[in-house]
């Protein structure tokens, strides 16, 4: 075949794959478009129905098996239920609710029945203390302090009518274990962001951020029998790496922490702060401890004991800032004694775990002056 008649053809090959992409990609624009206009964010604000591409579900109600997680508990299959404005908790209005928890997946407890969850415990034990207090959960799976300074600004705003009292933030774990992906997670939760007002890309992230989960084991799981061998004292990083990482991480959730406090103010009610611990690693005041599993955080590569000097270190930062700043904050990390019967895995508490943290919190608030922020005796 001569050299200019291959040419030809290859030209023409070329032209043909050039145009049959351009029209696929003209078909796939014409159908983006519609559904971005409808489901996105382009031209209308932020409404409850879109707090659902963001992990917070919404006039939610299911029943979950746990009984391969753990036993025990009200009931089982558990009732998991979330309502219209993407809450947990007993109260018949908004105007009623006198303190709002905010926090991760250890505040939402997803495989925690209603009647089990450490606010439900807490609220019962206030009342049998003479405290009529109610509690409701605004938890949401895997929020680190950017995603609590999210619902500030675009989900509580939507719920008129409510004016709690009291936020108590329950924070520390998604923070410290801020892998490669949390930037970019925490991206997404920035509703300036083109990422925020496309629904497209809202979808892909939430199928791409469920691999990546079970692909690091972080999705909710029932943890194989430990040995005590199966922890180490000893970190993997040098001690002046470790030193200068924790400092850089604690400046800047701080900075955060800073910022929630602002936004409670402007809600006209109070912050207080609870410490976390988790049973893969200790963020009590005990000697670092931890599991010697690999895990990549904060772009290094450590173990658990390193984990646990990192969390040690924002809950001691954490505390020192709330007694700089005369702020409530609940050291429950260092206060409340933990056992392998209280976690269902690595960090996610069972109902013999959430009822040893409600308690905890139903006593600390009973020792608070109510009357002083506006609260019923």
């Amino acid at each position: 075949m001569p050299a200019d008649s291959r040419a030809t053809r290859l030209r023409s090959f070329l032209k043909a794959a050039v145009a049959l992409v351009a029209i696929n990609l003209a078909v796939l624009l014409a159908l983006l478009v519609p559904i971005e206009l409808i489901f996105g964010n382009w031209i209308r604000p932020m409404a409850l129905r879109d707090l659902t591409r963001f992990s917070i579900p919404i006039a939610v109600s299911f029943e979950i098996d746990t009984s391969a997680l753990y036993s025990g508990g009200p009931r089982n299959p558990i009732k998991y239920s979330r309502d219209a404005w993407g809450l947990r908790g007993s109260f018949a209005s908004l105007a009623d609710v006198d303190l709002i928890t905010v926090g991760g997946s250890t505040t939402d407890q997803r495989y925690l029945d209603d009647l089990a969850t450490w606010q439900a415990v807490a609220q019962r034990e206030l009342e049998q203390k003479g405290r009529r207090l109610v509690v409701v959960n605004a938890g949401v799976d895997g929020q680190s302090t950017v995603g609590h300074a999210f619902n500030f600004r675009y989900w509580f705003p939507l719920l008129n009518g409510l004016h709690p009292k009291i936020v108590l933030f329950y924070l520390g774990a998604n923070d410290v274990l801020r892998r490669e992906d949390r930037a970019e997670y925490d991206e997404s939760v920035d509703a300036t962001s083109w990422r925020v007002r496309s629904a497209t890309y809202q979808l892909i992230r939430l199928v791409r951020g469920n691999v990546r989960a079970r692909s690091v084991g972080v999705v909710h799981g029932r943890m194989p029998p430990m040995a005590p061998s199966d922890f180490t004292e000893k970190g993997l990083l040098a001690e002046a790496e470790k030193t200068v990482l924790a400092r850089q991480m604690t400046d800047d959730i701080l900075s955060r922490i800073k910022e929630l406090e602002q936004n409670v103010a402007a809600m006209g009610a109070v912050p207080i702060f609870m410490t976390q611990t988790a049973f893969a690693w200790n963020a009590d005041r005990t000697t670092p401890r931890g599991l010697k599993n690999i895990v990549r955080v904060h772009g290094r590569t450590m173990n658990y004991a390193d984990v646990a000097f990192l969390h040690q270190t924002l809950n001691r930062v954490l505390l020192g800032h709330c007694a700089e700043a005369r702020l409530t904050c609940f050291d429950m990390a260092n206060e409340v004694a933990f056992d392998v019967g209280d976690y269902y895995d690595f960090l996610h508490n069972t109902p013999r775990g959430a009822e040893k943290i409600g308690a905890y919190l139903a006593g600390r608030l009973a020792e608070l002056d109510m009357t002083s922020i506006g609260l019923r005796k």
